[in-house]
């Protein structure tokens, strides 16, 4: 189930990597039903417990996703994922790191911190052997 909500709604192969923000939040919707059935899940062992931790460690990593998905409206790389409805790249407002922190009731806040662009000084080592940097 995991595997087809994220693909059918939060920009999967078989919807060729485009995705909305109404299909996001039917992914939201649909994970939320996910993670309220797993409260049924049982193990038999040790071995079916560790499958069973690895299950619902996946669907909060989706959750998040999804999460930082809706939160960032724009297109940024073309040639992974394309938001259908924000399809520009808006360096203006978007050139910002977005992290997130979940919290124990399973609510997600988006955290935006700036870049800080650097520069660095680059001293080359002179050359003996006769090699020659070109700059073009």
């Amino acid at each position: 189930r995991l595997q087809k909500i994220m693909d059918e709604y939060a920009g999967g192969i078989s919807v060729d990597y485009g995705y909305s923000e109404g299909e996001l939040n039917l992914a939201k919707l649909h994970l939320k039903r996910l993670q309220d059935d797993l409260q049924t899940l049982y193990a038999q062992g040790s071995y079916e417990l560790m499958h069973a931790h690895e299950v619902m460690d996946r669907v909060t990593v989706a959750e998040v996703l999804v999460a930082h998905m809706l939160h960032r409206k724009e297109t940024r790389w073309h040639c992974y994922q394309e938001r259908l409805d924000h399809p520009e790249r808006d360096d203006a407002r978007w050139m910002v790191f977005v992290n997130s922190v979940r919290h124990s009731d399973g609510h997600v806040e988006m955290l935006e911190r700036p870049v800080e662009r650097a520069t660095w000084e680059v001293v080359l080592p002179s050359l003996n052997d006769g090699a020659v940097i070109r700059h073009t």
